[in-house]
């Protein structure tokens, strides 16, 4: 517990001083939205994450898909202790509060939680350590596995070139994901619902 709580600190770290990441998104090689953290520190040793993410895909002129998100975290020394979030999942509201280790959510209400969990928001190298993640849409717990693929070259959208750790996430969440040497997330892929390949391309 004391070496995952270490990491946990070291992925808070890397970001207090970063302002914030900044994504363009991508399907199919073409620009679909953007996401974004915006970081800042607060007195007591607290952190909030502002995350926003718009994504339309579109068929000519005609949108056919829509995710809207907006959400805050709130941590302390390392911990999260609360995520306030709403979402647009192409057309379905979903909400998620989340404090005292309880959540309240579009799926119900849940007095308490087994143990603190890491939110399936990704920025956090600390993911890569853990098997389960809360879902950041409605509070559920997701369980995960994580392989590491070793370093590659990841691309970003100013055509920087960046050594990146590979870490392949399976189970309820599937996701592939890239962070630099100051643990930066980098890079992010997945596959959509209709089997096209998703990109979220560090804007640097």
């Amino acid at each position: 517990m004391k070496n995952l709580f270490l990491i946990f600190l070291l992925g808070i770290t890397s970001y207090t001083y970063s302002q914030s990441l900044d994504y363009v998104v991508e399907r199919k090689g073409k620009q679909i939205g953007t996401h974004s953290f915006v970081f800042n520190g607060t007195q007591n040793d607290e952190m909030l994450v502002q995350i926003s993410t718009d994504v339309v895909v579109k068929l000519g002129f005609i949108p056919v898909y829509k995710f809207i998100h907006e959400g805050t975290e709130i941590w302390k020394k390392g911990i999260l202790t609360g995520y306030d979030s709403t979402t647009n999942d192409n057309g379905t509201d979903k909400f998620l509060r989340f404090h005292d280790n309880s959540i309240h959510s579009s799926r119900g209400v849940f007095s308490s939680l087994e143990k603190t969990y890491m939110p399936a928001s990704l920025w956090n190298i600390s993911n890569v350590q853990t098997t389960q993640l809360m879902n950041t849409l409605d509070g559920s717990i997701m369980n995960i596995e994580i392989v590491d693929l070793g370093e590659e070259d990841i691309q970003t959208t100013g055509k920087k070139i960046l050594k990146a750790k590979h870490f392949s996430m399976t189970g309820d969440l599937a996701r592939e994901l890239w962070y630099d040497s100051l643990n930066r997330l980098v890079h992010v892929q997945f596959l959509g619902d209709d089997g096209s390949i998703i990109d979220y391309i560090l804007d640097e």
